[in-house]
């Protein structure tokens, strides 16, 4: 049986689909960069209600704006992602190499201590 909180979150992802949205998992996405941005932080502290806790509504919370980065931006973070991304993949070769190595040289110095060549 679905749970209301799924069919929830079913409907919200359809509607943001609809809207052009990519939708994705929470845990795929980060988004304190954008709730802790300047913008998303002024509009909260304004549009939030209540004497001893700010609050923001689901009205309020649609209305917040989302600081995205520029196209140019955008592309940058791609190359540099992708930079590092190729530096990681070069490590994990090397370090792959340096295991097959140490495997060889453990056995060939086991091989030299059985044969008395040590």
């Amino acid at each position: 049986m679905v749970q209301p909180e799924d069919q929830a979150r079913e409907n919200i992802d359809q509607m943001l689909a609809n809207a052009g949205w990519e939708v994705r998992n929470l845990s795929d996405a980060n988004i304190s960069g954008c709730r802790n941005s300047q913008i998303a932080l002024r509009f909260s502290t304004s549009a939030a209600f209540s004497m001893t806790r700010l609050r923001l509504t689901v009205t309020l919370f649609r209305q917040m704006p989302i600081s995205l980065p520029s196209l140019p931006e955008l592309e940058l973070i791609v190359r540099e992602v992708d930079r590092r991304l190729s530096v990681v993949e070069e490590l994990e070769r090397a370090v792959e190499a340096n295991l097959h190595r140490v495997t060889r040289l453990r056995q060939s110095i086991l091989q030299r201590a059985f044969c008395g060549k040590l």
